[in-house]
Order: structure tokens, then sequence, then C-alpha cells
């Protein structure tokens, strides 16, 4: 371990499998937020809940929806997706943009603005965490835990949420990065996205169609 920007970084990892029973169990989700039944269905207050979404970028800054961000724009594009029947979006942070390790509070609050907003047009909001992302390298995984450790934090009780999405598509890296890299990655942020937020969804986003593979981290969800 070393000590940079009053953030202690790992210098060295030693990758061992993960003991079994190692996971907590999962919590029955919180009343007002979205869960998930045994046989997986998703549920709310008890009751089956039907998603009906889209990714949504605005029209004319598909990329930087928080970067060039505009409430007034929000408010009339939520008012169209719920005239079409629909009950949820799904918005991307890219990374970088957002400020990396130390992310942008400007950022962060128009993040809290858009939820804000979602939740009073009946809409329900997917965040997906760390578009852009590459740095499977372990020496850069504390770069991307201070900035979900802050979302986290900041969004854990918000009602508006659906779920975190943690990467889009991270299957299109397995050749770049190697798959055990990545799913290894993807298995270290789910921990400690279920220890910063009890309450919400995780889910994960992939393309590929793949023989289905055990994830280690699947009972916290």
């Amino acid at each position: 371990m070393f000590l940079d920007s009053d953030h202690w970084r790992v210098r060295h990892w030693l990758r061992r499998p993960s003991p079994a029973g190692s996971q907590p169990p999962r919590a029955p989700p919180r009343p007002g937020f979205v869960g998930r039944a045994e046989d997986a269905a998703l549920v709310l207050d008890g009751r089956p809940y039907q998603m009906a979404g889209i990714n949504y970028y605005p029209q004319a800054t598909p990329g930087t929806l928080l970067a060039d961000y505009d409430g007034g724009l929000i408010d009339r594009d939520l008012d169209r997706i719920r005239s079409l029947g629909l009950n949820t979006i799904r918005i991307f942070v890219p990374f970088e943009q957002f400020g990396g390790p130390q992310p942008d509070p400007a950022m962060v609050e128009r993040l809290g603005d858009l939820l804000d907003r979602a939740g009073a047009h009946d809409q329900r909001v997917i965040v997906t965490l760390f578009d852009f992302w590459t740095g499977y390298d372990l020496l850069r995984w504390p770069d991307g835990d201070r900035q979900l450790e802050v979302l986290l934090d900041r969004y854990q009780s918000h009602p508006a949420i659906l779920a975190w999405d943690l990467k889009n598509e991270p299957d299109l890296d397995y050749k770049s990065a190697g798959r055990d890299t990545v799913d290894g990655w993807l298995a270290h942020v789910a921990r400690l996205a279920r220890q910063h937020d009890p309450n919400h969804l995780l889910t994960i986003a992939g393309r590929r169609r793949r023989p289905p593979r055990r994830w280690p981290i699947r009972s916290t969800w």
C-alpha cells in the first residue's frame, strides 16, 4: 500500500479464490424500492413490477447528458417518455467525464437533480456506471472504487433508482483485458457496491451470448 493524494492505493494484489459462503445474504427490498423475488422477477412492495423503458440520451447532447445538463429539456423528454407508456430510463455515467477518482461535485449534483426529476415524472432510473472504463489493471481498481463509493454513498436511499448497472457490455473487453481479469473486477465492484448500497438492485449489461457463468456475487444482488 502507498499513500497518494490522501488515498491509500494498492501496489500489489494477490488473487485467491473466494471462500464458499463469503457473500452476505441478499436482504429483502425496502418499501418503495424495486427488488427481486426468488424466481428473479422484479417486485415492488410485494407485487410484480413490470419494467418498460429505454436508453436515454438527449437528442442534442447524446454523449454529455450531465456535462451539458439542461433540466428543462429533461422535464420535456420525461413527459414524452411517460406519454409513451414507459416507466424506466437508463442513463450512462462516463468515468473520466464524471471526474475519475475525484468526482466533480457539480456532476454529482446534476445526477441527483435528474433522479429527482425522474421521480416526479413517475420514472425509475437505471444508472450505468463506469462508461468507457478500461482500468482493469489491478493498480487502477482504487480509482474506480473512489467514484463508486461517492455515488453510492450519496444516492443509496434515492427511491427513483431502479438499479445500478455496474458496467455496460464488459464482455466486449474480454479480448483486450482477459476474461478472468474483467470478471474479477466485476466481482470486486459488485461486492463493494453492495457494501455501500444495500437498497438497490445491481446489474451488469452484456452483449455477447455465452454459456452461463456462476457469479460468486449473484446471491447478494
